[in-house]
């Protein structure tokens, strides 16, 4: 199934947008379609009294959102919410999420030096990232003041928040592999490179795929493309088509009933037991324990519709 764009703000020079949603109900269902944005997304869940039964899915990777989970999606990166909130009046489910433009930030960072650390959280952000708890308590207590800030005064504490998730190291990439999803195209023949890289991998993952097409697609020499893959991705041509089957396969376990063994074939894989092999290397769980997971919280009774209220 593929995601569909949500967009933020109709406004063309929005830079941040910083939204507080609170739960109007103590049990409603809980449910965000598979979506993406072409803006940064972080959000942060508080959830102080356990209320929440929800699992949440970052491209291929799926967890369960809990109490102070933050996770910083990047532009393209598909993510969904599933489940159900069975809240107390004095105990309330929110939602801090805070969204910034690409543009934006990227020319922060050529105005200001100082500010290249950015860079690597943002380049990793492709994958999704989930922070550690010590970063999620001082993000949290930044995202609570800088709401009730002017415009003006909200920009100093928006670099602050992003300087302490880059300084995060026990932050945790959450996809096996990147994704940019109907990214608008600066111009840059790097970037048209990289789109189009993936626009052929899009298309023709579900057969053997060999290094010396894509030199031909990309009209690169061998070495050039090896270099392409390691210094944008950080792996290897063969380890990144493996990553992005098992990826695809995981979109598939996640969005279908088709059996595994369907999906299997495919997603590019030779036979079943390879699959399930390299699945398990990747996920850490078998192709099935991995449907139960997300399915886990539909087989719950189905109480009231969602309602939200921004603060």
């Amino acid at each position: 199934m593929k995601p569909y764009i949500e967009k933020i703000n109709p406004n063309s020079d929005m830079t941040w947008r910083l939204e507080h949603y609170l739960s109007l109900e103590e049990s409603y269902e809980l449910k965000c379609g598979w979506h993406y944005h072409h803006e940064y997304e972080l959000v942060l869940c508080h959830d102080p009294g356990g209320a929440l039964q929800c699992t949440a899915v970052s491209g291929d990777h799926c967890y369960e959102q809990a109490h102070n989970t933050l996770v910083l999606y990047g532009p393209g990166l598909p993510h969904m919410m599933s489940g159900y909130v069975h809240a107390k009046k004095d105990m309330p489910v929110s939602n801090h999420i805070l969204w910034f433009d690409p543009r934006w930030i990227e020319k922060l960072i050529q105005t200001e030096p100082a500010l290249q650390l950015l860079d690597n959280i943002l380049k990793r952000s492709k994958n999704g990232i989930k922070f550690s708890q010590q970063c999620t308590e001082q993000v949290s207590q930044l995202l609570r003041e800088t709401q009730q800030l002017s415009p003006a005064r909200q920009f100093s504490h928006i670099v602050n928040i992003l300087l302490c998730l880059a300084e995060d190291d026990d932050a945790q990439l959450l996809t096996s592999s990147s994704y940019n999803y109907n990214l608008p195209d600066d111009g840059s023949s790097q970037l048209s490179r990289l789109k189009k890289l993936q626009s052929y991998i899009e298309k023709n993952y579900q057969r053997q795929i060999k290094i010396i097409e894509i030199c031909q697609e990309l009209h690169m020499s061998e070495s050039s493309v090896y270099r392409l893959f390691e210094r944008h991705f950080m792996e290897s041509f063969a380890d990144h088509l493996k990553r992005y089957r098992i990826g695809k396969a995981c979109e598939k376990i996640i969005n279908t009933e088709l059996p595994i063994a369907l999906i299997a074939e495919q997603t590019g894989f030779a036979n079943l037991s390879n699959f399930n092999r390299q699945f398990k290397q990747q996920k850490q769980m078998t192709p099935s324990q991995f449907r139960s997971m997300f399915r886990h919280n539909r087989t719950k009774k189905k109480p009231t519709h969602k309602r939200w209220l921004h603060s």
